[in-house]
This record gives structure tokens, sequence and C-alpha cells, in this order.
């Protein structure tokens, strides 16, 4: 699912338009990706309804190669 649904505010009606998205994919046995999330409301909101991986600022800004390694390493520490 691409980013531009997840810019908008989390209102009920964007809760339904996300929601029935996921379950149309998951009824053709795909799995949900979720790329551009930004907010803990919105990653919160996209666990709850079945997603499958949710990618974004959320969790990291873009980075080099190196700094990649270097936050693998202090992960698996």
């Amino acid at each position: 699912m691409d980013r531009e649904f997840f810019v908008r505010n989390l209102n009920e009606e964007n809760k339904v338009i996300i929601k029935t998205m996921i379950d149309l994919i998951k009824s053709l046995h795909m799995k949900v990706v979720a790329e551009g999330v930004e907010t803990k409301e919105y990653v919160d909101f996209l666990l709850q309804c079945g997603c499958d991986a949710i990618q974004g600022f959320y969790y990291h800004k873009p980075m080099s190669m190196t700094d990649f390694n270097i936050l693998l390493d202090n992960v698996s520490d």
C-alpha cells in the first residue's frame, strides 16, 4: 500500500478505506505491505487490521549502507 494512504489524518473515513483495502488484499491471499508510514497511530492501526509488514520514517529515515550496518550491529548485540 502506497504512502499516499498514510499522509492524511487517520479519521474514520480513512480507516474504512484502509481496512477495506487490507481485507481485499488478504482475500486474494496476498501479503499486505504498507510503505511510507510515519506515525505510531498508523502503525498501531495497520497492525490491528492485519498488515503483514510496515516500513517508513516511523522506524528509520533513509541511511547509507555504512549507517545501516552500524544499526544492524547495534540491534544484534
